[in-house]
């Protein structure tokens, strides 16, 4: 016989529920404001702003992020064909910009950025945000005028960093909660990182930047026609990452920074090169618009500094394939190499890549990408092969590979001396007459099926203990 089953009290059940249910009040807004300020700080900008209409509580809130991000770029990008348009958009854009730093209240700020394509007519916004910026000791502050809503069009620099704003004496920084937003008391010595994009800077303001910024630890400049010089050097510099780039009239690049790691030198058009008291010096790319000049004038360079990097990447002209490096060249710490190779027209040897990693007895992993004018190659007798037994090379990346003679000349000596290769990753480049292409490339399987036709053709000739990735 079943049990007598006790009867709960349904007053139990809720006075039970009453003890664990939250109230009706909104407990976040009663967090302290350092909270919600770094809770707002994991959104984006706008939604940052948007949540001023919670409530009362939240109204100000926004205004304390020490982070402002303002980026046009992908907004405007959907009226780029629409020329009046996108200008009454700009405009509006730099309204609310202005709104944005006349309402913010943070005293200090981590990261200041603007990316917006602008005009020299906008020169006087432009001021007026760097001297905001700087008011509030920024420490990163980016600066990217670049129109990339706009494609297929070359682009320049229009409007000037404002030169007065580096050289005028503002006085000591402000102390209060909410700094001036005209700019009064601004304060360079915060600043670590600082990135202009195709906005116009001079030799002078760049020797300003070197001055004025003891504490500068990057400094990136793209897309300027009015950079001719460049000189960064001193025996208490903080810089350690120094990046040009699309410069095109820069001729004349001087550097001694002791703490520099990384310099960059791409699309540029430099002829004197000087790089002294470079100790920490372990990262260099360059790339002298295409034609090879300037890897060219490093490579042949009897320096101490280049015996010292770590990562180099260089980009030559097909002529200069057949460079041979000085016999008194050896990279002996570097560990990763990318070689791009411009403008074959299908003549070329590319011997001169092989006597490269010969220069590079610790080299662990190589990339290495061509770029042909023709696809073609016209027949020559091949180059003998380069012997250089090489212990370290564990990867080797062969990018738009056409199957010409000379480049599996170039892969066959790769794979006779690198007897430590392990992985071998192929980019094939299907326009080469020397693959039968996709008829229907849209096809997927059509297009499976052309590279484990390639797959199966290259597999025969690399050993079994390498793997073999075709991308």
């Amino acid at each position: 016989m079943a049990g007598k089953r006790d009867k709960i009290d349904p007053g139990f059940q809720a006075k039970k529920r009453a003890k664990i249910t939250y109230n009706d009040k909104d407990r976040i807004s009663h967090l302290a404001d350092d909270i919600l300020v770094m809770i707002l700080s994991l959104l984006s900008f706008k939604e940052a702003v948007c949540t001023s209409v919670l409530s009362s509580r939240w109204i100000h809130v926004w205004k304390q992020i020490p982070s402002l991000t303002f980026d046009a770029h992908v907004s405007l990008k959907r009226v780029a064909r629409g020329f009046d348009i996108s200008t009454i958009k700009r405009q509006k854009y730099v309204k609310w910009v202005n709104s944005v730093i006349q309402s913010h209240e943070a005293a200090a700020l981590k990261e200041f950025r603007i990316c917006l394509n602008l005009s020299n007519l906008a020169r006087k916004a432009i001021t007026r945000w760097l001297k905001f910026a700087f008011a509030r000791r920024v420490q990163v502050l980016e600066l990217d005028l670049s129109a990339k809503e706009v494609f297929f069009r070359r682009q320049f620099s229009h409007c000037a960093f404002p030169e007065e704003l580096l050289t005028q004496s503002w006085g000591e920084a402000s102390s209060s909660s909410k700094p001036s937003s005209d700019g009064s008391g601004v304060d360079f010595n915060s600043l670590k990182v600082l990135s202009l994009k195709y906005v116009v800077v001079t030799c002078e303001v760049f020797k300003l930047f070197i001055r004025n910024f003891p504490k500068l630890e990057r400094l990136v400049v793209e897309g300027t026609h009015d950079l001719l010089k460049v000189e960064a050097c001193g025996p208490s510099l903080a810089l350690q990452h120094l990046e040009l780039s699309c410069c095109e009239n820069l001729k004349t690049v001087k550097v001694s920074a002791p703490n520099l790691t990384t310099l960059i030198l791409a699309k540029v058009g430099v002829e004197n090169l000087s790089i002294e008291n470079v100790p920490k010096l372990a990262e260099v790319s360059a790339d002298s618009r295409g034609d090879g000049v300037l890897a060219e004038k490093i490579l042949s360079a009897s320096s101490s500094w280049i015996s010292q990097l770590e990562i180099f990447s260089l980009k030559l002209s097909a002529k200069t394939t057949e460079f041979v490096p000085s016999a008194a060249l050896e990279l002996t710490k570097l560990k990763k190499l990318a070689v791009f190779i411009y403008h074959g027209k299908g003549y070329e040897s590319l011997m001169g890549v092989a006597r490269l990693i010969k220069s590079c007895p610790n080299l662990q992993e190589c990339l290495f990408k061509l770029m042909w004018w023709s696809p073609y190659c016209v027949h020559r007798v091949l180059k003998s092969s380069v012997k250089f037994p090489h212990e370290h090379l564990k990867v080797f990346k062969f990018y738009r590979y056409f199957g010409r003679p000379d480049e599996v000349e170039l892969l066959e000596s790769v794979l006779e001396n690198c007897i430590m290769l392990e992985k071998l990753v192929i980019d094939p480049d299907y326009r080469s007459p020397y693959f039968v292409a996709p008829q229907n490339p849209d096809d997927e399987n059509e297009k499976q099926a052309v590279v484990d036709a390639f797959k199966l053709g290259i597999q025969s000739q690399v050993p079994q203990h390498i793997e073999l990735v075709i991308l």
